[in-house]
């Protein structure tokens, strides 16, 4: 029994053991015999799409319900907290300009923007300010403005440039993402930001080898990357020339990268369909999210042999959004699943954290109930079973439709152990809890552990 191979637990204590998130040993594998381990007992989850956040990370926002007093004394209480890549349109920043603004301006002014009415940027934070420290940044081609031509304090795609502007010089806390992620079963992850270079993939390394990331990491990134996907960025108030993104296409494929595109429209989808068919497929593509596919479009991809990597945990977690704001007639298209797998089109569910929700366990009970926040259904004829969910988080990285891992001897022991069978699981995945989790033999998580 997989459970055997844990230290015991004592009287609320843990048996002594090596650190926690130290890298599993060069080549260590599973050394089970026939049947040790259960059948419901599932190999460690895959992760195939999120970021690893930045310091403090996007949930940690300092609230500022009302602020009060000069742009100066604000100075000191704002905190930025921005995730790395990009700002997603839901991650909306509320900008309170600098000090030096505050020269440039009448006090006045300065003070009515203060005390304007504050925009959501996250569920579950309702206020944050960020100090924004150049006046030349309201001119930048990310801040957006209204009929006016006046900033509206919302910021697309700038977050690099925040963190330069406010002195932002922090590493990311790899090491409590990755102990988060632990705890959840999760034995690797794919880094999907687009921004990803070379340099990047060093700092992976070198987190690993160090100890600060236990799980296997898969990088996507932009052209100095190696190996791995090419990440594209498309964003439909920007979209590139069909026929030069066919060029990077077929560049990367004739270094065998697969190319990875986000899209979260249907014109997005046609620009990455459109490109793809100029500039040729490969086995490995992929379309990121894939938030709005349209009926129509599904010859169109299943003919590129690309797979769908969605997010149906969006449905839970911003499900009612969607109902208000998303036509009636597209509700339907939304992070499909069911009807992508009957057209013969591969898809897996992933979480795109940290904009969207951690837990696989949560994705894949969001997978098989298709209900918002308020419980009702949207989209019920995309449901999938929990195990077919599930199936997805234990394929491989580089092929997150293909089978699903299982254990073997000589596998390495990259392994969840849960609170219950699959039965169980099936019954209620949103509830499952990780007993313990194993990368390359070594316990990198356990719960007796965490709670003594």
């Amino acid at each position: 029994r997989a459970s055997q191979r844990l230290p015991t637990c004592d009287r609320g204590r843990a048996a002594p053991r090596e650190p926690l998130c130290r890298p599993p040993r060069c080549g260590q594998r599973c050394g089970q015999r026939p049947g040790d381990a259960q059948a419901g007992d599932p190999p460690g989850a895959r992760r195939h799409g999120a970021r690893l956040p930045a310091p403090g990370d996007a949930r940690s926002l300092r609230v500022l319900r009302n602020p009060g007093g000069t742009v100066a004394e604000l100075a000191g209480k704002a905190e930025v907290v921005l995730p790395r890549g990009r700002l997603a349109q839901e991650l909306v920043v509320d900008v309170i300009l600098a000090a030096r603004l505050e020269r440039q301006r009448p006090r006045h002014e300065v003070q009515k923007f203060l005390r304007r009415p504050r925009l959501p940027i996250l569920p579950d934070v309702a206020r944050a300010a960020v100090l924004v420290q150049t006046v030349e940044a309201l001119a930048a081609a990310g801040v957006e403005r209204d009929q006016q031509g006046r900033a509206t304090g919302r910021l697309f795609r700038m977050d690099d440039w925040l963190r330069h502007a406010l002195g932002e010089t922090r590493e990311p806390d790899a090491r409590s993402f990755s102990r988060e992620l632990a705890a959840l079963g999760v034995t690797s992850f794919t880094d999907a930001s687009y921004t990803n270079s070379s340099a990047d993939v060093e700092r992976f390394k070198n987190a690993f080898a160090e100890g600060d990331i236990c799980q296997r990491v898969t990088v996507m990134g932009d052209e100095s990357l190696a190996e791995g996907h090419l990440k594209v960025m498309l964003d439909e108030n920007d979209l590139p020339d069909v026929d030069a993104l066919a060029d990077r296409i077929r560049a990367a494929h004739l270094r065998q990268r697969p190319v990875a595109f986000h899209c979260v429209s249907r014109v997005e989808l046609l620009i990455a369909l459109s490109a793809l068919d100029a500039g040729g497929c490969m086995v490995g593509d992929r379309i990121e999210h894939g938030a709005i596919i349209g009926e129509d479009l599904l010859t169109m991809l299943r003919n590129t042999g690309c797979t769908v990597v969605t997010q149906p945990g969006f449905i839970a977690q911003r499900g009612e959004r969607y109902r208000r704001e998303v036509p009636l007639a597209e509700h339907e298209d939304l992070y499909r699943y069911r009807t992508l797998q009957d057209a013969g089109i591969g898809v897996a569910a992933s979480s795109d954290a940290p904009y969207g929700p951690l837990s696989p366990w949560w994705i894949i009970d969001a997978a098989a109930a298709r209900k918002t926040e308020s419980g009702s259904l949207l989209g019920a004829g995309e449901a999938v079973s929990a195990v077919e969910a599930l199936r997805g988080y234990l394929s491989p990285p580089h092929d997150p439709a293909g089978p699903a891992r299982t254990l073997r001897i000589d596998d390495h022991a990259d392994l969840c152990l849960i609170d219950r069978n699959m039965a169980a699981l099936v019954a209620d995945p949103g509830s499952v809890r990780v007993r313990a989790t194993l990368i390359g033999g070594r316990v990198v998580y356990d719960s007796c552990a965490s709670t003594s």
